[in-house]
């Protein structure tokens, strides 16, 4: 018999998301929200979420707040979406075992998705070289001097071979519509978005 832990994982529509210490409350509640109003308005749960840390142990998030774990880092699939969710302070974020299990994900062939200043994480863990990044403002330039290598760029959220970015803010929930259209289709993110009083799609 499957359980519910078994069905997720066997979803092509999984989302494995990563909260780091500090990480930005409001990208968090952003992109699981979008993802909960996408599974209603198709009816059914058609995007599975986990929500994973560091040895399985809740974080504090911006406010100061710990949202329940699932698990640790366990492995990934292919059809996997990894969202690292990260704040102001990006070393944090980059733990020597955060870094390894995103490195492990990316050769399992999971996407990945950086939001806020997630794009840094997957920058630090070597997984960005040649192809475009962007990040909220605050962090642009401390990034360029140390990842010269990395397209930077200044749109709202970018994406090239299965490499999400966003800059933050409400640009999370652009992504997050984005990534509805290219697994179900461009109707049903209109629909999220109109639930979302998010009418102005970027």
């Amino acid at each position: 018999m499957k359980t519910k832990e078994t069905e997720s994982r066997d979803a092509k529509n999984r989302f494995v998301v990563l909260l780091t210490p500090g990480y930005s409350a409001m990208t968090f509640s952003m992109a699981m929200e979008t993802l909960r109003v996408a599974n209603r308005m198709a009816g059914c749960e058609i995007f599975h979420t986990v929500v994973c840390a560091e040895g399985g142990v809740p974080v504090r998030d911006s406010l100061g707040a710990q949202f329940p774990i699932d698990h640790g880092l366990e492995d990934v699939t292919r059809d996997d979406t990894i969202v690292i969710c990260s704040g102001a302070d990006v070393r944090a974020a980059c733990a020597p075992a955060v870094l390894n299990w995103l490195r492990k994900g990316a050769r399992q062939g999971a996407a990945l998705a950086g939001l806020s200043t997630g794009g840094w994480v997957m920058a630090e863990a070597g997984l960005m070289d040649g192809l475009p990044v962007t990040l909220h403002w605050e962090q642009r330039t401390s990034f360029a001097e140390k990842f010269p290598e990395v397209e930077l760029s200044e749109y709202t959220y970018v994406y090239q071979n299965r490499r999400y970015s966003t800059a933050g803010g409400t640009s999370v929930i652009d992504l997050m519509l984005h990534l509805i259209t290219e697994a179900e289709s461009p109707e049903l993110a209109n629909l999220v978005a109109d639930q979302l009083m998010y009418t102005n799609i970027r």
